[in-house]
């Protein structure tokens, strides 16, 4: 199934956030940073940042996800839980 994304059909968060309660769902923000001193040299560090809510019969365990990774060194890759 696919589900066009149609941005005139949201409107403000109040209006948006109670068709999520009570269900599974996971809201993150992804970024690139470039360094201001350096700004032609491009992006150099990736993040992301993911809320997870797991909902299971009756219970509900929220988790946070947090990634790092510097492109200039991939290994450098930190993630969190």
């Amino acid at each position: 199934m696919y589900v066009p994304y149609r941005e005139h059909d949201h409107r403000d968060a109040l209006a948006e956030w109670p068709p999520h309660r009570g269900v599974s769902g996971w809201w993150y923000v992804t970024g690139v940073l470039t360094p201001t001193e350096i700004p032609t040299a491009g992006p150099r560090f990736f993040f992301q940042f993911t809320v997870l809510r797991v909902r299971l019969a009756r219970w509900t365990w929220p988790i946070l996800q947090l990634a790092f990774t510097d492109l200039a060194r991939p290994s450098s890759h930190r993630f969190g839980q």
